[in-house]
């Protein structure tokens, strides 16, 4: 899927309802621009104007707007992808999160009283 989305100059994503999408952080970690719905799980992850834009959802000319914005003017869409790309490069780096679950993991094991010797 990463190889169709290097394709691409943006990544829309007018959802009414949604999780954090895997879909999001891999064109994120293309470099797209992200047109996403103002959702609780795209706000983790984009800021608008920053990595793309915050739509609200069912504003088709909002996103109409926003699309033709991004089309013409490269250079700004272009920043907004390499934004976009640092987010999930600072943040959705698997193995440094497996990493730092593994302490918390640890972290909380080792504050566990220890049950007693039967």
């Amino acid at each position: 899927i990463l190889a169709a989305l290097s394709g691409g100059d943006l990544y829309v994503s007018p959802s009414t309802s949604d999780g954090s999408s895997v879909s999001l952080l891999e064109a994120m970690a293309s470099e797209l621009p992200c047109l996403v719905s103002d959702l609780p799980g795209n706000r983790e992850w984009v800021r608008d104007g920053e990595q793309g834009h915050l739509l609200t959802p069912g504003d088709a000319p909002g996103l109409a707007r926003r699309f033709t914005e991004r089309l013409e003017d490269p250079s700004a869409s272009r920043r907004m992808g390499q934004a976009a790309r640092a987010v999930i490069s600072a943040r959705a780096d698997w193995r440094r999160n497996v990493r730092g679950l593994d302490g918390l993991y640890a972290k909380a094991m080792a504050s566990r009283p220890q049950e007693a010797a039967a």
